[in-house]
């Protein structure tokens, strides 16, 4: 922050004023343009939010923003876990990759999931389970699958089912990603997990 050194000639309560006066109004531009966090502050009430703007939830200290009428909330939280390295084959078997939950996950649940090779399959499908295994159980009931000559789930023709009777997560659970199915050919492996 830069030091105030007032003239000898200068007012310096005066100076501090203008100076206050100047940083209103370029807040206030900066709120009008979006640019400004609100802190804390509900943002229902705002009665006319203009696009781009931002508030704080003070329920749950998640960041909002209002976009095309409406207000939207951050996501959840986001695991991109590279598997098998851009020039390793995938192979399967359980327990391929295992992580712990942190505390910021504690009491999550598992909301979405993908999948994808950088090396396509020619033949089979590369298929992911996901496995609390803390908790012993399966977190999906339809495997997420990427089909032969594909890069990603995405499109795939079976889409994956999350269980949600074994979709919540707590702090210091372990999850594995277990391979089910390898694919003919398929390189890099990557699995992108949504907690929220």
């Amino acid at each position: 922050m830069a030091e105030y050194n007032p003239g000898e000639d200068q007012d310096t309560i005066a100076e501090l004023y203008r100076r206050i006066d100047l940083l209103r109004e370029e807040i206030t531009a900066m709120q009008a343009m979006g640019n400004v966090y609100t802190p804390r502050v509900n943002p229902t009430a705002y009665p006319t939010p203009v696009e781009g703007q931002h508030a704080i939830d003070p329920f749950d200290n998640i960041h909002m923003w209002y976009a095309n009428g409406a207000w939207h909330k951050a996501g959840g939280i986001v695991y991109h876990i590279k598997v098998f390295s851009d020039i390793q084959t995938v192979a399967s078997g359980d327990g391929k990759f295992i992580f712990e939950i942190p505390e910021d996950t504690n009491g999550k649940n598992l909301i979405s999931i993908e999948t994808y090779v950088t090396t396509v399959s020619s033949s089979g499908k590369p298929t992911v389970q996901i496995r609390n295994v803390t908790q012993t159980v399966d977190m999906l009931t339809t495997k997420c699958e990427i089909d032969a000559n594909e890069k990603n789930s995405r499109d795939a023709a079976t889409q994956p089912v999350i269980d949600l009777g074994n979709d919540d997560v707590a702090w210091g659970d372990h999850i594995a990603i277990d391979v089910d199915v390898a694919g003919t050919g398929a390189k890099g492996l990557g699995v992108i997990l949504g907690f929220g």
